[in-house]
Formats: C-alpha cells, structure tokens, sequence
C-alpha cells in the first residue's frame, strides 16, 4: 500500500512517520510548517472570540512553545530513547499548496494519513483517495485542538485517548475507524507533557491496526461530504492561560489522591 503522510513539524509526529516508513514499503512524506506567528495572526483573526480571549489563548500558546513543548519533548525523548529526526520528502508552509497538490496526485497514494496539519482544503478529496486523520481526543465528544487537555479540565477522566477516523470536511467529524484510552491514573505523573506523550505513544500503537483495518474492509470510505458529529459536539479551540491554571489545579489534586 502506497501511504501519502502529511504532518506538522515535531518529534511526537517523527516518531510515529519513522515508525511507519520502517513497515511500509512506499511513503511520502509532505510536512507543513507554518510557523509560530502565522498560527498566533490566524487565533487573532478568529472572529468567534472576544478580544480579551484571543489575547488569553495566545499567552497560552507562547507559553506553551517556550515552555510545555520543551519540556513534553524533553521526557519524549528521554523515555523512548529516541533522537531521530524525520527529513520529509517536500517542506511546505501550506498543505493546500496547488504545486503539493500536484506531487500527490502523481504520486498516485492508496491511502492518506494526516498528524496535525491545517485543514485539508476541497482539492484534496478531489483526489478521490481515502483520507485518515489520528485525532488526539475521544470522538464525538471531544473535537477540535488539545482534546485531552479539556477531557482534564471538564472532569472526564475516561474521555482521555486517541480516535483514528476518515476525514470528512468537517474537522474530526468523519467515520471512526478505532478509538483507544489512556488510564490517567496508570500515569506516572498527570501533568502536560505525561499526556502529550500517552496519546503520541497510543497513535504510534494504533495507527497500523488502523491501516490493517483499512485494507481489510471491502470498500473504504469516501463519503467526503459526509457529517458527523459536528451538530451536537462543540468544536473545541487552544484554551486560555486561564483555562492552563485550572488545568494545573484539577491535575494537582488527582496527584495527590493516588
């Protein structure tokens, strides 16, 4: 099976791609770097949000890549002993570049997976190929960016793990392919960097069973205009700095209850 992988830049991402490109024999690997700024001008602009939240999400977002990163990256490294680095095929600042539109297309891929990229724009279902997203969150309920953070924060310990689905354009609204949890309480520690490490780790175990699946069933989805779940579950965004604190307070107090 040929796989066409899209990703954004990190070593949780690299670490499953590296993975993938060791057991399957043809992969492609386009990988979208926006950068930091792009991402904070594009929580500026949302108009959804007040004023006063934007400013808040984005004194979360800087603290999260000076800080959290590092550190959630630091223990990734440290407990799977890993120091590769991924070098993909083509480098881009935007997945819906027509030129990287183009190298898909030729590349001919029986199957597209997607880690983390911005939302695939119209052009890409018009390659007519399944396309399968690994959502860090437990679909329906929990949609949208940092799921397992607001799974913490809400008090729903079991909605904490992984939905590998189809994509649909309705973002994480697509036909569930598998879906596994992480035991918070099983963790060496509940904290940022502990989870963003059980979700990556969950991902890399999954996402094969996920492709095995895939080619065993008799017709893969192509139901791009499909909905999913989008009317009833909310579309969850980066939280606040506000929104980290109470975070830290819920993950303190179920610390020191085990």
């Amino acid at each position: 099976m040929k796989l066409l992988v899209l990703s954004s830049p990190s070593v949780f991402n690299d670490y499953i791609i590296l993975n993938l490109q060791q057991k399957h024999g043809s992969v492609l690997t386009i990988q979208e770097d926006q950068g930091n700024i792009h991402v904070l001008k594009r929580t500026f602009r949302r108009k959804k949000h007040s004023f006063v939240s934007k400013i808040n999400r984005m004194l979360f977002y800087g603290y999260f890549y000076v800080f959290l990163r590092k550190k959630a990256v630091r223990l990734f490294v440290k407990k799977l002993n890993f120091s590769d680095k991924l070098e993909p095929d083509h480098k881009i600042k935007n997945i819906n570049d027509p030129q990287i539109l183009r190298i898909a297309q030729e590349f001919s891929p029986d199957l597209i997976l997607v880690f983390g990229t911005s939302l695939l724009g119209k052009k890409w279902f018009a390659l007519n190929v399944p396309i399968v997203n690994s959502h860090l969150g437990i679909i329906p309920k929990y949609r949208g960016w940092m799921s397992w953070f607001w799974a913490i924060l809400e008090g729903n310990f079991d909605s904490v793990g992984v939905s590998i689905h189809y994509v649909t354009k309705i973002a994480d609204g697509g036909e569930l392919i598998l879906q596994d949890h992480v035991d918070i309480f099983k963790l060496e520690r509940i904290d940022l960097p502990h989870l963003l490490f059980s979700v990556t780790v969950l991902v890399n175990k999954n996402i094969d069973r996920a492709i095995e699946k895939i080619q065993q069933s008799e017709k893969m989805n192509l139901d791009f205009e499909k909905y999913g779940y989008e009317k009833k579950y909310p579309h969850y965004f980066e939280p606040g700095i506000t929104d980290y604190l109470k975070f830290v307070s819920v993950a303190r107090k179920l610390n020191r209850k085990r």
